[in-house]
């Protein structure tokens, strides 16, 4: 493997990746959801430790249902589509 390229780190979330201009669109999205809509800071970085420890998470999306979870947690209505967790 040349040393420019990278494996994709297949239990992070988009934040944790190199892959910075997917995670930007991702996080600009969560920006301007609506106020209304969108849960708060620290609800959302307790779902997303949920999402961290969860086996289904693979590169920023959720095996069980393909969305990705940074904006899935974000959503105040959000919910975990896996057994494990209840938000």
């Amino acid at each position: 493997m040349k040393t420019d390229e990278r494996i994709r780190c297949r239990k992070c979330l988009l934040e944790d990746t190199d892959d910075k201009s997917l995670y930007e669109k991702i996080k600009r999205t969560v920006e301007e959801m609506d106020p209304d809509v969108r849960t708060d800071d620290k609800e959302y970085r307790r779902r997303l430790e949920l999402c961290r420890q969860c086996d289904k998470l693979l590169a920023g999306m959720c095996r069980v249902c393909g969305c990705f979870v940074e904006i899935r947690a974000a959503n105040r209505n959000g919910f975990c589509p896996g057994e494990k967790h209840v938000w």
